[in-house]
């Protein structure tokens, strides 16, 4: 039986290549995204992170559809620039509720399921810019910072029931996303 994988952000970049490459691995690939597209032979989801709704009820397919889930890879996001003092609150607000809480969603509604089958994989994808502030890019990185922090300590709680937790932390990648 192969192993399910849900992939948010799998509408293009790092998701997509994700997504194409587990799914050549011989994964059964559910690959989420707002616009729910696919590049080939995964099962594409409308997915909006965002929502807790919507998270709810993507996870709840996918388990309806496959009864597991082994491996989430939590890469939804977007980029916001500009001086901090010129970005507007919503904006900065937005580019958490994406980035950050919006892993935190998926990874909720996934936990109980592997914890249930005693296994599982999460991986977060942060960035280099987690890791150092970015100029102009602080919400962004202040996202991925927080990432950084929610990710160590999670690994910490999991670990016993046999979940493992993965942090990414990519510098500049050749994608649509700068």
């Amino acid at each position: 039986m192969a192993k399910v994988i849900l992939i948010t952000g799998a509408s293009a970049g790092i998701g997509r290549a994700c997504a194409d490459r587990l799914h050549d691995g011989g994964w059964t690939v559910v690959g989420a995204s707002r616009r729910g597209s696919s590049s080939g032979g995964w099962t594409p989801m409308v997915m909006d992170v965002d929502s807790d709704e919507s998270v709810s009820k993507g996870v709840a397919t996918i388990l309806g559809e496959h009864s597991r889930l082994d491996a989430v890879v939590a890469c939804a996001g977007w980029g916001l620039a500009g001086a901090v003092e010129l970005t507007p609150m919503a904006e900065a607000k937005d580019q958490l509720e994406t980035n950050f809480w919006g892993a935190v969603r998926v990874v909720q509604e996934a936990l109980p399921i592997m914890r249930r089958q005693g296994d599982g994989r999460v991986v977060l994808v942060s960035s280099i810019g987690g890791v150092i502030g970015i100029p102009f890019q602080a919400f962004y990185s202040a996202s991925k910072f927080a990432m950084e922090g929610y990710g160590e300590a999670l690994a910490h709680e999991v670990a016993p029931f046999g979940i493992h937790v993965t942090l990414v932390e990519p510098g500049n990648v050749r994608t649509d996303f700068t």
